[in-house]
């Protein structure tokens, strides 16, 4: 890189000295054609006033040669450019038609022509005689050029020389604020990317790199999230798995039990036998209903539901899920009091019995005898709410984080008496996730508990949804 950045600053930089040089060299030059332009207008005019055209211009010209040495070649011509007379050889018409037409105009016309060499230029300053009927012509060879241009090469030479040291200087020093930053932050992120999961690196002196230093911030961010997520996900999933063993545990051994005591003929008589086959069946109704729940919540969470999606009724839909837990709630002396508007949601039938019906089931759970469960369902603008709302035990803070969680009872005696499998509010929080929706929580121990749910009517398809 720091090669890279001297090559590119040095190539700027002579660029720079080029550009300069030439500019300079022909500001310089023209002033000095403007100030040989002067003394050359002087002396025409003094030619002009001392010359006399009448006779011996010859010897006259030769005396003025003597007396400017300096001037190559002085003319006399007449008015259309004919050379009469001259200090040095020169081409028989020494003028232009339009240079002579300015005289017309102008007390001294100047004009230049390139000589051979491409550096020296002749510079021709032009009058009119005394007599009004012939003109004088002043020559001489402007050789500065060449002069300044020797110059001007040591000095851009020079210049190249101590500008491509410098610049190495700056270059060397750039490339280090540069390098310094960047390999700070490779060496973070190589030392982030060892499992040390720890991201600092020095802010720099250049906003455009902070800019990359807080990119770069912001991934670690984003992959310390991701792993901590993973971590979750993987003791959820722990958790989970020991929970389903358990739960799965119990009914088990309990189906187990029945079965030796038949087989070893415990049961003595027929009314015995359909006792212990009563409760292997209610055992084994218990292990198919956590199954069943269990492959619902995956399904949900891998966005696998297979569903066939319709307009559902809502009002309906509440009115089945009451009277279905209508015996529960006069069992627990808890009161249902529904209000549902008559709209339509986009979604599965299935789903949103598990849904309000799990809500219903808790609120008559975990209520107390003289309780009231309250059901308000409506459509707001594009969205259905439903309330669910109890005068319940409530909640603990303790519990609020992790009511939705898979197997946890607030209350493990209650649930196990009602035959819950513990999956309920996590069924209701998946179902709401599969469909967009939101679901919001607010409990009070001895007060109640409240859910509001809210779900899209028109739901967002999915690739994995089965179409109708």
């Amino acid at each position: 890189m720091k090669e890279s950045i001297f090559s590119k600053f040095l190539i700027v930089a002579i660029i720079g000295v080029i550009i300069t040089t030439i500019f300079s060299f022909l500001v310089v030059g023209s002033i000095a054609i403007r100030r040989e332009e002067s003394q050359m207008g002087t002396v025409v005019k003094l030619l002009q006033n001392t010359i006399e055209t009448a006779e011996n211009i010859e010897v006259q010209l030769s005396s003025m040669k003597e007396k400017v040495p300096e001037i190559d070649n002085i003319i006399i011509a007449n008015l259309d450019g004919k050379v009469i007379d001259s200090t040095n050889q020169v081409e028989e018409s020494i003028l232009a038609e339009e240079d002579i037409d300015k005289l017309q105009n102008e007390e001294i016309v100047f004009y230049n022509k390139l000589s051979d060499s491409f550096l020296n230029i002749h510079m021709y300053a032009v009058t009119l005689l005394n007599n009004g009927q012939s003109i004088i012509v002043v020559d001489k060879t402007f050789s500065a050029f060449q002069d300044y241009l020797v110059a001007y090469m040591i000095v851009a030479i020079v210049s190249i020389a101590v500008i491509g040291f410098i610049t190495w200087k700056l270059a060397n020093k750039f490339s280090t604020s540069l390098e310094k930053p960047l390999k700070e932050i490779s060496m973070e992120m190589i030392r982030f990317m060892e499992d040390k999961l720890e991201f600092h690196p020095v802010k720099s002196q250049y906003k455009e790199l902070n800019l990359i230093v807080e990119a770069a911030e912001k991934m670690a961010d984003n992959v310390m999230k991701y792993v901590e997520k993973l971590e979750l996900e993987k003791k959820v999933r722990q958790e989970f798995f020991s929970n389903a063993s358990h739960e799965l545990k119990t009914p088990i051994t309990s189906v187990r039990g029945y079965t030796e005591l038949l087989q070893n003929g415990f049961a003595k008589n027929e009314t015995m036998q359909a006792d212990f086959l009563s409760r292997i069946q209610k055992e084994t109704d218990n292990m198919t209903n956590l199954i069943n729940d269990i492959l619902m919540i995956s399904k949900l969470e891998t966005k696998e539901a297979t569903e066939t999606m319709t307009d559902v009724r809502v009002y309906p839909v509440i009115q089945d899920i009451i009277s279905a837990l209508t015996p529960l709630a006069n069992e627990l002396e808890v009161t249902i009091d529904a209000d549902c508007s008559n709209f339509v949601i986009e979604a599965s039938v299935q789903q949103m019995n598990q849904l309000i019906g799990n809500l219903v089931s808790n609120a008559i759970k975990y209520n107390k005898p003289g309780g009231i469960v309250w059901i308000r369902a409506y459509a707001e603008k594009n969205t259905m709410v439903l309330i669910v709302e109890d005068n319940g035990i409530g909640i603990d803070e303790e519990s609020k984080n992790r009511v939705f969680e898979r197997f946890y009872r607030v209350d493990k005696g209650r649930n196990k008496k009602s035959g819950g499998t513990g999956l309920g509010l996590a069924i209701v929080k998946h179902i709401v996730q599969y469909y967009d929706g939101t679901i919001v929580m607010d409990s009070t121990i001895g007060i109640g508990t409240k859910f509001t749910v809210r779900l899209p009517l028109k739901r967002k398809s999915h690739k994995n949804i089965m179409e109708t």
